[in-house]
Formats: structure tokens, sequence, C-alpha cells
């Protein structure tokens, strides 16, 4: 009975190949003794050294976070009309009044709701919602309103909202932009939009409009 044999059964590989194999392996062994001493030589040498590393590393992870908290900034979050919430960053916020006593002033902009008796004096309240049109709410939640006093260098006055939910911290990395709608028409005045639901206000470029210098007292804070 015949038994098959293999093809290459018994037949030595070709002396070629063996030879090209040696040579690669030689190859690599010689790139790394010429690789391994001079990454060794970029290591740190000694105690000393490893240590400056250490503390040149927890450096640059404090920088990075002090830079993340740099851009982190709380805010009042507050409610216009029916359903559309705002946000007024600290930093301009003096107080949050009621918005008792509020008196309408004939003749004086659209936009200013009124003025109200703030530490003994006459302080101009403007109606954000002559600025961002929303949907009107009953007569008794009227009772919710307040004012937000805020300033700048030239001008203190007061925002008319309608309510307020609480104070929350935002990064301003984190704010989409802000485009144009029924209830953003004035861009110039809105920082951005954080978490798709809180329209951010430039308090900054809202009191440094020329036209709502209706309070011809400067601060004196």
């Amino acid at each position: 009975m015949k038994t098959e044999t293999a093809p290459n059964a018994g037949k030595a590989q070709p002396t070629g190949s063996r030879n090209t194999e040696t040579e690669l392996k030689q190859v690599v062994t010689d790139i790394a003794e010429l690789a391994i001493p001079k990454a060794a030589k970029l290591m740190p040498q000694g105690i000393e050294q490893q240590q400056l590393l250490k503390q040149r590393s927890q450096l640059l992870a404090k920088e990075e976070q002090s830079e993340n908290l740099a851009e982190q900034e709380q805010y009042l979050r507050c409610r216009l009309g029916a359903s559309e919430w705002y946000g007024i960053p600290y930093c301009w916020l003096d107080e949050l009044i009621y918005a008792t006593g509020l008196i309408a002033v004939p003749g004086t902009p659209s936009f200013v709701a009124g003025v109200i008796n703030y530490q003994g004096e006459l302080l101009t309240v403007l109606d954000l919602k002559h600025f961002f049109p929303v949907e009107t709410f009953s007569e008794e939640e009227k009772e919710e309103r307040r004012v937000a006093v805020v300033q700048n260098k030239q001008l203190r006055v007061g925002l008319l909202i309608d309510a307020v939910s609480g104070n929350e911290i935002y990064d301003r990395t984190s704010l989409s932009p802000a485009l144009s709608s029924d209830r953003a028409t004035n861009l110039n005045y809105v920082l951005g939009i954080y978490k798709g639901t809180v329209t951010m206000l430039d308090l900054d470029a809202l009191l440094s409009d020329e036209e709502l210098m209706v309070n011809d007292r400067p601060s004196q804070g």
C-alpha cells in the first residue's frame, strides 16, 4: 500500500531564506542597542532630577485646573414670560429685590418698565421683555416679579424679571452660539446659550448701549 508524501516533506529550506531572517534579526538588535542608550539619556538621572520632573508635572496640572476654574462663573437663573430662561452673570449683579412699588413713568421709552425706590433713590427699571419677546403670563404671577439691580462704571439700572429659580455655575467655554429667533432678537445682548435652555445675557453690551442711558446718575459703587 502506498502512502502519500507531502510535496515538501524531507526537503531542506532554501539557504537564502535563513540568511535573510538572520540578517533581519541582527538589524533589529543593532537598532535596539543604539536606541536604548539614547532613550536612557533623555530620562531624568538621579533623585533630584526625578523630583524636579514631578514638580513640573504638578505645576502644569495646577495651571490647567486654574484655567478651567477661571472660565467658570456663577449666574442668576431667571424666567421671562411663561417659560423662557435667562442668565445674569453674578459679576454684574448688585442685589435682587421685589418689584413691589414699581411705578410707570409716562413719556419714557418703551423699554423702561418704570422707577422704583432703591436705597432712598429712584432707580430706573428696564423691561427685558422689550428686548426678548416672550409669551405673557397671568396677572396673578406678577407677585413673583423681581428687579435685578445691575451696574457698570457708567450706569446702574434694574432689570425686571418674572421669576427666579436660583443660582448656578456655568462655563463660558461651553456656551453655544445664539441664533436669531422669536425669543432672541437682540443677539448683541447675548453671550450664548447654556445647556440649550438658558440664554446668558451680555450685561457689558447691554449697559454700554448709549440708547439705554436713561439714568443720568453714575454709579457711586
